[in-house]
């Protein structure tokens, strides 16, 4: 699946202003984003899993253990929503994030651009280190998708 990258050569055939030497962005697949979010599971050694996931909670790739991406993606785009309208009760008319924690787990859902939802589940005792980490992931995840 192709989603950035822009042909040398426009529709109408003519040449574009882009160097003839520039290449096409790569295409980045479910298979990348996989890789990537197990990559950070694999660092956070709190962390179970990831799962990256549409604003409108279909699931784009998952990665560790524990997680039914489907399901977890479409509570992630419900958390954000929520977490949006509660914070619209202070006055903050932005999106807002959701940080839920038990006795033994702790979820961290992060809403990003308004474009996706990455939601990463964790141990309770996870530093807050791991949500600013998040947070950066799903910035450089959308960024790879809509450069």
């Amino acid at each position: 699946m192709r989603f950035a990258g822009r042909s040398p050569i426009a529709d109408t055939g003519a040449v574009s202003d882009a160097p003839a030497d520039t290449p096409e962005p790569a295409p980045i697949d479910e298979a990348t984003i996989e890789r990537i979010l197990g990559e950070f599971v694999d660092r956070h050694a709190d962390v179970d899993a990831a799962v990256f996931g549409s604003a409108d909670g279909h699931p784009i790739a998952a990665a560790g253990a524990g997680a039914e991406p489907a399901t977890v993606a479409a509570m992630g785009a419900a958390a954000v929503g929520l977490a949006g309208q509660l914070l619209r009760f202070g006055g903050d008319a932005g999106g807002g994030d959701a940080n839920v924690r038990g006795g033994d787990a702790q979820v961290w859902v992060i809403d990003v651009r308004g474009a996706a939802t990455l939601t990463v589940i964790g141990r309770a005792t996870a530093p807050g280190a791991v949500a600013a980490a998040a947070r950066a992931l799903g910035e450089h995840l959308v960024t790879l998708l809509r450069p």
